[in-house]
């Protein structure tokens, strides 16, 4: 199993998303190219005009999927995984 490069946490092996899970990882991508860093929470939210629970509640379902890193308590901390 891989390990997290920056918490050495095991990584989940990456499961299939849904099309509404899909689509939001295409726009998460496109939303971190463009800002050339990870965005907060809240800019998140108001990027994808939706709450920041709507985003807390997205962000775990892909990290448990396995196709993003997200450090608990810290701005910035969401890691695309390719």
């Amino acid at each position: 199993m891989n390990k997290c490069p920056t918490c050495d946490r095991p990584m989940q092996p990456k499961q299939g998303l849904s099309r509404d899970q899909a689509l939001f990882m295409g726009k998460l991508r496109v939303l971190f190219d463009g800002l050339g860093y990870s965005p907060s929470i809240r800019e998140m939210a108001e990027h994808f005009d939706v709450s920041q629970t709507a985003i807390w509640n997205r962000l775990a379902v892909l990290e448990r999927k396995g196709h993003i890193h997200h450090t608990k308590h810290h701005q910035n901390s969401v890691s695309l995984i390719d």
